[in-house]
């Protein structure tokens, strides 16, 4: 029995010291040009489903690898111009797309091809930010709350209604 209980206690405590060395840490104490990183604001940082860490500037959009910062390209659909400027966020949706806030200006961004294509009619106020809840994709602005249709790259303005059908507000 005591032969029994000598072994239990060795294979919990084996079994937690290889769960802690499974683990592995990306510790970063400092970054700047000599890791890719060109800028000093930084607006969010987010992993996606690819294990790649994007990091949105003031300067543009990065991705780190594990090793070091790259500046991804964005390209405008329609004019084909490369973007300098404020990336302030970056999602990923379920289904595998990427969205992008530029300045004022929110769009679908194929991370492959590089090209960035504006939703229509989407100049936004600079405070709006995407949110996404596993099914849809909002704007969400300090005055009112748009749905995202995703196949037409295009803005609905959000409605709420009371138990009577009065509309009550547009903000979530």
């Amino acid at each position: 029995m005591k032969w029994r209980n000598y072994f239990h206690l060795f294979f919990l405590s084996a079994l937690s010291a290889f769960t802690c060395s499974a683990q592995s840490k990306i510790e970063i104490s400092a970054w700047g040009k000599s890791h890719g990183l060109e800028s000093t604001i930084i607006y969010g940082v987010f992993q996606d489903t690819n294990h790649l860490i994007w990091i949105c500037t003031y300067n543009g959009l990065y991705y780190f690898d594990g090793f070091r910062a790259y500046k991804a390209n964005i390209m405008d659909w329609e004019s084909n111009l490369p973007y300098e400027g404020i990336v302030s966020q970056l999602l990923q949706t379920q289904n595998g797309n990427y969205w992008l806030k530029l300045e004022h200006r929110l769009g679908s961004y194929n991370i492959y091809s590089q090209q960035f294509t504006s939703l229509k009619k989407a100049d936004s106020h600079f405070l709006a930010f995407f949110q996404d809840n596993g099914t849809d994709l909002f704007v969400v602005e300090p005055q009112k709350t748009l749905s995202v249709n995703q196949e037409t790259l295009s803005l609905l303005p959000l409605v709420f209604l009371d138990s009577t059908g009065i509309s009550t507000d547009n903000k979530v």
